[in-house]
């Protein structure tokens, strides 16, 4: 039997702390679903699943409005209700779930 919904995440990905997190659903390009976990504790990070992806970790960077995090090669860009994935492939713009 099942016990506890926990998300399976990754060996290296840290837990936040409950209350230092939020976890918001969006709906990308095409429909694609993506999963973002802001984190709020440190310097800021999301962990994030794109279209069914592995979790990935991006810390927080400067930005000139909205929250934007980064590893270098991909890219969250939120602001109110929307938000930018890029990718070495490309990026998709999403939109939070209501």
């Amino acid at each position: 039997p099942m016990r506890g919904q926990q998300p399976v995440s990754g060996g290296n990905l840290a837990q936040p702390v409950a209350g230092d997190s939020v976890t918001v659903q969006y709906t990308c390009t095409e429909g694609l679903p993506m999963t973002v976990t802001y984190v709020r504790s440190g310097n800021g990070y999301v962990t994030y699943t794109f279209d069914g992806s592995p979790p990935r970790r991006l810390e927080q960077v400067v930005s000139g409005s909205g929250a934007r995090y980064s590893d270098g090669s991909y890219t969250i860009h939120s602001k109110g209700s929307d938000l930018i994935h890029e990718a070495p492939y490309g990026s998709d713009t999403c939109r939070q779930n209501q």
